[in-house]
């Protein structure tokens, strides 16, 4: 559970290295046992010493361990953050005088430790230690010799003025005052020397524990719930966030539920859960966000207003009353209190500076959509955002205004990303500053919610401003939405571009195929449901499908693809990128795949997509095709086309 400290240090954070004890308690380095120094048992050994005088003498050389604590402390403007007490061990080898049966005195007279935090790519790896010592060294062996002297004895006590005073001065024993030879034991010293040294020490973050204060839950919580919401916050102490940190929703009401609950903080400290009103609910209530963190509890608590009506379709929209160069807008859409999956929303800005990236936008499996805001630089104004969508049939119209001002002259951030990323795609963009490219930059990732990886992170902008980054979806992944923010610390600026996404699991082969149409065209006759109108379209179609298929024996499950393409008179129907979600095949002449594709044309989002051809005599192929959405829109045809020379349809083995 050790914080974020390489995000405390990016704050300035001062790094400071403390001598202690064992328990963490500062230690004076003068006092004795502060820092053990001692010989290292049989290490010593003679030598010969050339004196400056050309004389030969025999010397012995001496091995030390200084031994001791240490504890790292990082301040930063939130809070302090303190090591585990981390111990070291200094070697030191000098030359002395040093004949048998003599020891060592060492005796510490200065300490000083330099600290300094190692991050690289934005994780805690080592912390680097500087250590100087100065130290003063004896030999010594512990003698007697015979010194005359005579004891001496103390005046009597003086006693008060009240008391009649008397003194014996006479000498009872005469002998004590004379002078006699004494036995005096004491330490010869044989050699002497005052030493200063500076050693360089690394530890590794894997043996370093650090605890930070104060911890702070911070809890962020609309003002209104309707119906459903997802909640978050972020758990730090000092300032750096903490992972792994279980945090506990409750509310007095027993009309509102937290999923999942409790939950865990992620590597940046980010926590999230979904709250959800019972339908009819109209209260006001509090939530409560609890973390316990090394046995103690920390807590937010904050004020809302949650209902959930039993009414017509709503379209929900959330955004900053005002924002600077770039921003997030996010929504919901339900219709009687049930949130709607896959409902198309459409953004439009008033004003051609201020773009929506993307200005269309599928909802995910919770209703919700996000898309980023970005403003030109020198763009000042009140804009007008309108967003529409049409939910069971009902069209849906939000206006909101923002307040935008991106000074000219700011740098910028521009960020591509796919409409749709199918298990893995690449975004790319541009940082510059005045219109000038911005080179050697870090660009970070994060997405909300968070269930995909992108690498490299950061990426580094190219000569001419340019940076690239991989895109990975989760596979199996329920998630359908996700906000990708691209963010340039060292210039202060961000963007953020929403898109959706899709990994299904990738099935094994229970047989292969490799089916297509011959000519890659025929005529088809087309029933088409377009927002609850039937009509029927005659043109020309073309179908084609790869699973699992290899030219040679066995399968391959990597291999997932199938496209429909329709014409009719201008009117065009094409679902890309099919994946699949199950096939079959039956004697070599029939091939089915069930999965999802992305609709283009006519039809857009996501479409659950059906195909099926049975092979009959002279290589003919009989058809069919059936796709649909959540909101009633499908596309159906059966027709009969000759079968592509490529076709296969066979076993694995």
């Amino acid at each position: 559970m050790n914080p974020d400290i390489c995000e405390l240090i990016s704050q300035n954070a001062k790094v400071f290295c403390v001598l202690t004890d064992e328990n963490g308690i500062p230690n004076d380095p003068t006092n004795s046992g502060s820092i053990v120094c001692e010989e290292i048992p049989g290490s010593r050994k003679d030598v010969l010493v050339n004196l400056e005088s050309g004389e030969e003498i025999l010397l012995q050389e001496i091995a030390l361990t200084k031994k001791g604590f240490v504890v790292i402390e990082i301040e930063g403007e939130e809070g302090v953050c303190i090591s585990n007490p981390i111990p070291f061990t200094l070697y030191e080898e000098l030359i002395l005088c040093a004949p048998e049966g003599t020891s060592i005195d060492c005796e510490i007279t200065r300490f000083n430790c330099q600290a300094r935090v190692i991050c690289q790519n934005g994780e805690f790896v080592s912390v680097k230690l500087w250590i100087e010592t100065c130290q003063s060294i004896q030999t010594k062996l512990e003698t007697s010799f015979e010194l005359n002297a005579r004891f001496c004895s103390p005046r009597p006590l003086i006693r008060s003025s009240k008391e009649k005073m008397s003194f014996n001065t006479s000498n009872s024993n005469s002998n004590q005052n004379q002078m006699k030879p004494h036995c005096i034991r004491t330490n010869k010293v044989y050699d002497y020397v005052n030493i200063r040294n500076t050693t360089e020490l690394t530890v590794g973050a894997e043996d370093i524990d650090f605890i930070c204060s104060p911890c702070e839950v911070a809890l962020f919580v609309p003002a209104d719930i309707v119906c459903s919401r997802n909640l978050t916050g972020i758990v730090t102490c000092g300032g750096a966030p903490i992972e792994g940190v279980e945090v506990l929703f409750t509310s007095p009401s027993g009309s509102i539920t937290f999923t999942p609950n409790p939950v865990l903080t992620d590597e940046n400290g980010n926590f999230s859960t979904v709250a959800t009103v019972d339908p009819g609910t109209n209260e006001p209530t509090t939530i409560t966000a609890t973390a316990n963190i090394d046995g103690m509890d920390y807590s937010s608590t904050l004020p809302t207003i949650i209902q959930c009506p039993v009414e017509e379709c709503l379209l929900e929209v959330f955004a900053p009353e005002a924002i600077d160069c770039d921003g997030i807008i996010e929504g919901v859409v339900r219709c009687g209190g049930e949130l709607i999956e896959g409902a198309e929303v459409n953004l439009a800005s008033d004003n051609v500076n201020v773009t929506l990236n993307p200005d269309t936008i599928f909802t995910d499996s919770n209703g919700e959509f996000f898309t980023g805001i970005s403003v030109e630089p020198g763009t000042t104004d009140t804009v007008q955002i309108t967003i529409n969508t049409v939910a069971d049939g009902q069209p849906l119209m939000e206006v909101i205004e923002i307040d935008v001002d991106c000074p000219a002259g700011t740098c910028v951030i521009t960020l591509e990303v796919p409409t749709l990323i199918d298990c893995s795609g690449t975004l790319t963009g541009t940082v510059t500053c005045d219109g000038v490219p911005q080179a050697g930059v870090q660009v970070f990732f994060s997405d909300f919610p968070e269930d995909v990886t992108i690498t490299p992170n950061p990426a580094i902008t190219l000569g001419d401003g340019t940076f690239e980054a991989d895109i990975t979806v989760a596979e199996g992944s329920d998630l359908t939405a996700v906000i990708i923010i691209a963010t340039a610390p060292s210039l202060g600026v961000s963007a953020e571009v929403g898109t959706d996404v899709i990994c299904l699991p990738v099935e094994e082969c229970p047989c292969k195929f490799r089916i297509g149409i011959q000519g890659n065209s025929a005529p088809a006759t087309v029933e088409v449901v377009n927002n609850g109108v039937p009509d029927i379209l005659t043109g020309d179609i073309n179908v084609s499908a790869v699973q699992c298929f290899i030219a040679g024996p066995g399968c391959n499950p990597n291999v997932d693809n199938f496209n429909i393409t329709f014409g009719s008179n201008g009117t065009n129907i094409n679902f890309i990128l099919g994946r699949r979600i199950t096939i079959s095949c039956e004697d070599g002449n029939v091939a089915r795949v069930f999965g999802t594709a992305e609709a283009q044309g006519l039809f857009s989002g996501i479409f659950e997509v059906w195909i099926e051809v049975t092979m009959g005599p002279g290589n003919l192929g009989t058809w069919v095709v059936q796709a649909d959405d959540v909101f009633g829109n499908s596309f159906n045809t059966t027709f009969v086309a000759p079968m592509s020379p490529t076709t296969f349809i066979g076993d694995c083995e």
